[in-house]
């Protein structure tokens, strides 16, 4: 069974570390390295390089949800629990290591290593 190491706080980190990440990317685009040495057009150049991502971005998801008139769906709405496993995570692990312990030594040594 899968469980996230960082669990929820992880998840928090990933986001804050993303928004971080294109914070730092919009700041080179708008004033790159050497930009003291730069032409105006130069830096108009170089700012919507580093940062045509974001128009094709949004136009690509606009265009898909044009495309295929999907709607937003709210999080009251949202079904999360159809399809679902019911498990007991303490039973699951205890199969799991005892399937392993049944390997063959070859097996076990691969997969430690590999």
């Amino acid at each position: 069974a899968f469980r996230a190491q960082a669990g929820v706080a992880g998840s928090w980190l990933g986001f804050v570390l993303n928004l971080v990440f294109l914070v730092a990317q919009f700041w080179v685009g708008i004033w790159p390295l050497g930009f003291e040495r730069m032409t105006s057009v130069e830096i108009a150049a170089e700012f919507f390089l580093r940062c045509m991502a974001v128009p094709i971005v949004l136009i690509m998801w606009l265009g898909h949800k044009l495309y295929y008139r999907t709607s937003f769906v709210r999080t009251d709405d949202m079904d999360l629990d159809t399809g679902r496993r019911d498990f007991n995570l303490p039973i699951l692990m205890a199969q799991e290591v005892s399937e392993k312990r049944s390997w063959p030594t070859w097996k076990r040594l691969y997969r430690y290593f590999c």
